[in-house]
């Protein structure tokens, strides 16, 4: 991949994320993600794996158990306010 694309898959990349990560109770699929960054599912795996060293769904996963962690560390917050 040309360096020009790369520059544009990263940045798609961390618009993707930061989408993502604000629609983490979202049920997410591999081709959809890649549909967002105008790239096949293929190359999605890639750049994930290249930039996150994990597959597109373990990434995700992970996404969602780093914010679970910083919910439960918030002694303000109710567990039952955290699950909803």
């Amino acid at each position: 991949m040309p360096r020009t694309d790369r520059v544009l898959v990263n940045r798609r990349l961390l618009a993707l994320a930061r989408t993502v990560e604000n629609n983490l109770a979202r049920t997410w699929t591999v081709p959809e993600m890649a549909g967002g960054l105008g790239i096949s599912a293929g190359q999605l795996r890639r750049v994930v794996k290249q930039h996150a060293g994990a597959t597109p769904r373990l990434w995700l996963r992970n996404l969602r158990l780093e914010r679970a962690a910083d919910l439960l560390a918030d002694p303000s917050l109710r567990i039952k306010e955290i699950q909803s």
